[in-house]
């Protein structure tokens, strides 16, 4: 975001950052970065925000013995009301995404992820259903 920024001459408030004072994460920034970018429908992916079967990462990241939410050394694991492990942080972080997709309503914003915390605001559809609908044929010719 800092290359695009620096090489566009652009201020954060072009970008929109005030949106996401706090909690910036890549998620976050990768949001203003698209809707900057006039992509539209936003689709997130893979964004739980939540420890999914116990786990800190999907499998393969790190070492399956430091994987378990309990050895998250940056976060106290919290329970929600509906038994997801989850932690302070996400929870901030899903309510600064429903804001923030709540700001723009010219804009759709779908969340394809499969398990993790509902992010109000966000229409929650299978990634498998998406790919059908927006494949687009383009003729490199044309463009």
């Amino acid at each position: 975001m800092f290359w695009l920024q620096d090489k566009l001459a652009l201020k954060e408030e072009d970008i929109g950052a005030a949106c996401f004072y706090d909690p910036v994460s890549v998620t976050t920034k990768s949001l203003l970065l698209a809707k900057f970018l006039g992509c539209n429908p936003i689709i997130l992916c893979g964004v739980d925000l939540a420890y999914t079967d116990n786990l800190r990462y999907i499998p393969g990241i790190v070492a399956a013995a430091d994987n378990e939410a309990v050895k998250d050394p940056h976060s106290v694991v919290i329970t929600t009301k509906e038994g997801l492990l989850t932690n302070v942080g996400w929870l901030r972080e899903k309510e600064a995404i429903s804001k923030f997709a709540a700001q723009f309503k010219n804009c759709r914003f779908i969340n394809a992820t499969e398990k993790g915390l509902h992010i109000a605001g966000l229409a929650k559809r299978p990634l498998k259903t998406l790919k059908r609908q927006l494949q687009k044929t383009y003729r490199l010719e044309e463009h």
